[in-house]
């Protein structure tokens, strides 16, 4: 924009492109960020403006907020006029409460385009926000694309802005009274209302655009205008050559005229053939008997007060000669005719319309049902990677809430790695080939996941890359499970290769020893042999103990958690005497819901664990316990010995973490897939110095009925 704005202006601007939309908000918001003022932008679900992030940068000192036209304008299904004006008004005080200049609204009315119902609506919103944005400290920045709306529409936003931004230019709406004949022809009102509310020049190329539109939509061009506030009539005018019949006799809709008393005046030729009344047996008759307000009972005239909004597209009917009711599509207008105001209605028949519209809903519904219930994310991104659009599972996938991934560009998502590899894939697709990869991402939440994409080329009719449309499914867990069995295999293999090492070895000296007649070389070689075998069987017996872990359990049973754990202190006796560790159980008997061959496992290992690594402390303990939880059963196994160095802790659970008690390296991995096996959670907290507490939880068994 070629100048600064003043606070309470209303600006209109119509564009043509949407570089042309872009470059106007842009500067739009770039001065009033630049002046310390909060800008609210309120846009289609395109990518909710965030290519403004990157043009602004963030070194403004203003705030910018992103809302959803849906949220403002359409909130239970119906544009909300007096309802989008409130909520504005009401933004604009929590900004202005919050220690800014002043407030921009920047609103993209794209997504009101071909709806009829939203197309009034809007005026109403705009005569609306006209009237109470005066005296505020904020400017409204209205942008309307001249190829979205009937020219009729357009011409009632010019009407109401005081200020219009058209192809770039500021030009302030001169709002002087047009002095018009009755009879002048459509193109000399327009032309004339052109001339005095905008300067000449822009007067001429917003007329030649608005044709060139009315023409390619097969629409009439300027319906309503001559009603804007600004135009009155001159009764001492004389009567053009061309009169309202004529006019309407030109176009190629039907349209209906009717005087103050709602008799009709006017009917046209379209109008005998849509309806099959001729002019002759409809003249004088009442507006109300042959065209009604879709809502209308039978009541009523079509005008809602005649014309109380006009260039506004509304929906109705038409009552045919034989009692038929035809859907129409109706603009209302008004010219002075003589003394008197008269009314009209331009009507085309929307049944087609009505059938192919309803035909999209329905096969939109089925494919929304069908995206919306997918178990695998959808996407679609544009040649930038920003996220166009993306169903509930996607949205789940990158840990955002639904609607907060439209707009984000999967930049944020990724590292410079991933990012790398995403333009590989990308410059493939724009070769016109479909690719299947795997990218690492990290979610909102900040979590590490793998996606399994599958990215197919999106091309426009030109043959120009517009993107690509992606189906994703989160294998992060399946990814570590295949990292999991790798180094599983690998470490299975090293520790039998060590133990096999050593059974080679001493099976080799005791062969010697016996040749050479050394019994007791050969003895002490052998019992070398057998400990090496004694330790492959415990370990091949730890192996089929984890791989049970994980399984389904035996039947749920009512199980005492204190006497089991007495149970397993007794059988590890010997181990804790030896050690000179005290084992109590420190809590009353509470029942669990659970397979007590799991439960006693997970107890078994636990208390092993705290015995093998208590370490050298005086007067060395292990407690059993329980509590009670939020619905559920805590028990936990604490030792006050050495504890766990915390570089170790995010790892303790996995197979083969050995701490420096030795040991097999698998047994709190069995605890970990026995208590998950059930259901439940288990977790570490220790510190080193203060020994270690292991928790994890049970169902509890249900209460004893009575009776």
């Amino acid at each position: 924009m070629e100048r600064s704005l003043a606070f309470s202006r209303h600006v209109c601007h119509i564009y043509r492109e949407e570089g042309e939309r872009r470059g106007t908000l842009l500067a739009f918001i770039r001065e009033g960020l630049e002046r310390g003022e909060g800008v609210i932008c309120i846009a289609q679900p395109r990518p909710a403006e965030r290519w403004l992030g990157r043009e602004l940068g963030g070194a403004q000192e203003g705030t910018l907020r992103f809302h959803a036209a849906g949220e403002v304008f359409d909130p239970a299904g119906r544009p909300d006029a007096r309802g989008a004006v409130s909520w504005i008004l009401r933004e604009v005080r929590e900004r202005l409460r919050e220690g800014v200049s002043g407030v921009r609204i920047a609103l993209d009315m794209g997504w009101a385009a071909g709806d009829t119902a939203a197309e009034g609506a809007l005026l109403r919103y705009e005569l609306e926000l006209e009237r109470r944005l005066r005296g505020r400290p904020a400017i409204c920045l209205c942008q309307y694309p001249l190829k979205g709306f009937s020219p009729s529409t357009l011409l009632g936003m010019v009407g109401v802005h005081p200020v219009i931004c058209f192809r770039g230019r500021l030009v302030d709406n001169r709002r002087k009274e047009v002095r018009v004949g009755g009879g002048d022809p459509w193109a000399a009102v327009l032309g004339k209302f052109l001339a005095h509310a905008l300067k000449g020049e822009e007067a001429g190329e917003l007329m030649g655009d608005l044709h060139c539109v009315a023409s390619s939509r097969a629409q009439v061009p300027f319906p309503g205008l001559s009603d804007a506030p600004v135009l009155t009539a001159s009764p001492s005018a004389k009567p053009a050559e061309g009169t309202p019949q004529s006019w309407a006799d030109f176009l190629g809709d039907a349209v209906v005229g009717w005087d103050e008393g709602e008799r009709i005046c006017l009917w046209n030729r379209v109008a005998e053939a849509l309806s099959g009344w001729r002019a002759e047996e409809i003249l004088g008759k009442k507006v109300s008997e042959v065209l009604l307000p879709a809502d209308d009972q039978g009541r009523g005239d079509p005008a809602g007060g005649n014309a109380a909004y006009p260039g506004a597209a509304r929906e109705g009917i038409m009552i045919t000669r034989e009692g038929g009711r035809l859907e129409v599509e109706f603009t209302l207008g008004s010219w002075q005719g003589g003394d008197t105001r008269k009314y009209f209605a331009v009507l085309r028949e929307v049944r087609e319309k009505k059938l192919m519209e309803r035909a999209l809903r329905e096969s939109e519904e089925r494919y929304r049902e069908l995206f919306e219930n997918m178990g695998e994310g959808v996407a679609v991104v544009d040649e930038e990677e920003n996220i166009l659009f993306a169903n509930p599972a996607g949205h789940r996938i990158f840990g955002v809430q639904k609607g907060d991934l439209v707009g984000r560009n999967l930049r944020e998502f990724t590292d410079d790695e991933n990012f790398a590899l995403l333009q590989e894939q990308t410059m493939i697709r724009k070769a016109g080939r479909k690719s299947v990869y795997e990218l690492q991402i990290r979610d909102a939440a900040g979590r590490r996941k793998v996606l399994r994409v599958t990215a197919t080329p999106r091309f426009d009719r030109q043959g120009n890359y517009k993107g690509a449309f992606g189906v994703f499914a989160d294998v992060t867990e399946r990814k570590f499970r295949e990292e999991e069995l790798e180094g599983f295999a690998s470490t299975v293999a090293h520790d039998l290769s060590s133990s096999l090492a050593i059974v080679e070895g001493f099976s080799l000296a005791a062969l010697r020893a016996a040749e050479e007649g050394d019994a007791e070389l050969e003895n002490e070689s052998l019992q070398h042999v057998r400990e090496a075998v004694g330790r492959m069987q415990r370990f091949v017996d730890y192996l089929l103990e984890y791989a049970k872990s994980g399984r389904p359990g035996g039947r749920a049973e009512r199980v005492k958690v204190e006497e089991m754990a007495w149970e397993v202190g007794k059988e590890l006796g010997p181990l804790l005497q030896k050690k000179g560790i005290r084992f109590r159980v420190a809590s009353p008997t509470r029942e669990a819901q659970v397979d007590p061959v799991r439960l006693r496992q997970v107890l078994y290992n636990l208390v092993n664990n705290a015995a093998a690594h208590m370490g050298d402390v005086r007067e060395p303990e292990i407690v059993v316990g329980s509590r009670e939880r939020k619905g559920t059963l805590v028990v936990f196994v604490r030792d006050n010995g050495v504890g766990i160095p915390p570089e170790i802790q995010e790892g303790i659970f996995e197979p083969f973490s050995k701490g420096e008690g030795g040991g097999s390296g698998l047994g709190l991995a069995i605890v970990k897939r026995a208590v998950e096996s059930w259901g439940g959670r288990v977790w570490v907290d220790s510190s080193p110095g203060k020994g270690t507490a292991f928790f994890f939880t049970v169902p509890p068994a249900p209460a004893d009925r009575e009776g």
